[in-house]
């Protein structure tokens, strides 16, 4: 569940970036975003209700390329895409599976694969630029060595990833114990 909400916030951030070039009179046509994305074997990315709703909203069509979360065969469709010179408009990859790295970035925007994200931001995207001015990890997790934006990372602290030894606890037997003894982190 988790994994799947910042899954579609992360795909929010990036369609709302890529919403400032669709057309907006009602007379034009509908625009096809091509994206490249991970996708779990009982989701389909092209039908969900998230997916439906930003098309509506923003008068796009998503053309779905989707790969598995194996990182060996999603990073080979992934390099795949990127040969042959056919590149979709958005790259939503996540980092447990196949994240581009900032070498990977810089090397990309080198080659004009990818385009730079600092004017865009800061001209169509106040909450990111908000998020940068707050999270000063995430600024530096987004920003490469030569100063720009190539791709954005994902705002969040994976505690569950981080700290994977939990301690469960029978929550009636807590409750039961705790009306017979006092708890106090107090010596003695």
């Amino acid at each position: 569940m988790k994994k799947s909400l910042l899954f579609c916030m992360s795909l929010f951030i990036a369609l709302s970036l890529l919403a400032t070039a669709a057309p907006t009179s009602a007379a034009a046509a509908t625009t096809t975003i091509k994206i490249f994305a991970p996708q779990a074997p009982e989701r389909d990315m092209a039908t969900n209700a998230f997916s439906l709703l930003l098309e509506k909203k923003f008068d796009v069509k998503f053309e779905w390329t989707v790969t598995t979360y194996d990182g060996v065969s999603s990073k080979e469709k992934r390099n795949l895409a990127l040969a042959s010179g056919d590149y979709p408009e958005v790259f939503m990859l996540i980092p447990w599976v196949d994240q581009f790295s900032q070498v990977d970035l810089l090397k990309y925007g080198k080659q004009g694969v990818i385009l730079p994200l600092n004017d865009l931001i800061d001209q169509y995207a106040p909450n990111i630029k908000a998020a940068l001015a707050k999270y000063p990890d995430f600024k530096a997790m987004s920003i490469a060595p030569d100063g720009k934006i190539w791709g954005l990372p994902q705002l969040i602290q994976c505690y569950h990833c981080s700290y994977g030894n939990k301690m469960w606890i029978n929550s009636k037997w807590l409750m039961k114990f705790s009306r017979a003894r006092r708890w106090t982190m107090a010596p003695g």
